[in-house]
């Protein structure tokens, strides 16, 4: 499952805010989806690899969901036990 799951940098501007950019370190799943955290709330959101730029991901044009509030601890080891958990209902 480790070689599933890549730490990246996911740079995000609100819509219709070219000149404002957010920059969120998290966790990309098979180069599609990125987990990350904002104020203690755990989101997960599809992207796109930067082309010729590693590790680096854009929003994929979706308004994401969040997967838990008040995250707390390492957020690498609650990734990995939503991802497998989610794999083991065929949802990923």
């Amino acid at each position: 499952m480790n070689s599933k799951l890549e730490l990246a940098t996911l740079l995000l501007s609100p819509f219709g805010q070219d000149e404002e950019v957010y920059v969120y370190r998290g966790y990309v799943l098979s180069c599609s989806y990125i987990f990350y955290v904002d104020e203690n709330t755990l989101l997960l959101r599809h992207v796109q690899k930067v082309e010729g730029v590693e590790h680096i991901y854009i929003d994929g044009h979706s308004g994401g969901i969040i997967l838990a509030e008040n995250v707390t601890g390492n957020t690498q080891e609650i990734i990995k036990s939503i991802v497998k958990r989610l794999s083991g209902m065929d949802g990923l």
